[in-house]
């Protein structure tokens, strides 16, 4: 019994060493909260991944701020992504009642970008993409 625990603990820390080394340690950071917008939560995420931490990925996701789910920071959906590491946070603004704009001053190359979330449209104002790529949002 003792050396079938000892070997399934074994087994898992291989297994734990093993997918580190591979796919490496990703850590998830919340950097801030936008509530610029009346009614919106905007939330920023970099996620680290690597042993070093060298590959960051900017994620920018939005939820009501009112209700039971926002109690619980649930109800979160993502509407950008994004490979880098920008200096400056994104800034969120809000243009009419059903239209926010982005403004994002650096990204590495867009992962993806939602130009709608539920009844609000969303427009970006991204100053310089290094590596631009066919899921980059059109500039308006």
């Amino acid at each position: 019994m003792i050396l079938s625990i000892f070997t399934l603990a074994f087994l898992m820390t291989a297994y734990l060493v093993v997918t580190i080394a591979t796919k490496g340690l990703c850590v998830t950071v919340e950097r801030q909260t936008l509530s610029s917008v009346p009614g919106l939560e905007f939330v920023v995420e970099d996620k680290q991944c690597g042993l070093a931490g060298a590959v960051q990925i900017r994620t920018i996701l939005v939820a009501r701020s009112t209700g039971v789910l926002s109690w619980f920071g649930l109800g979160r959906s993502e509407i950008f992504k994004a490979l880098g590491d920008p200096e400056v946070p994104p800034v969120v603004t809000a243009i009419d009642p059903h239209t926010v704009r982005i403004s994002i001053n650096w990204v590495g190359e867009t992962i993806f970008a939602k130009d709608r979330w539920q009844d609000i449209t969303i427009l970006y104002d991204i100053d310089r993409v290094a590596r631009p790529s066919e899921n980059d949002p059109p500039r308006r």
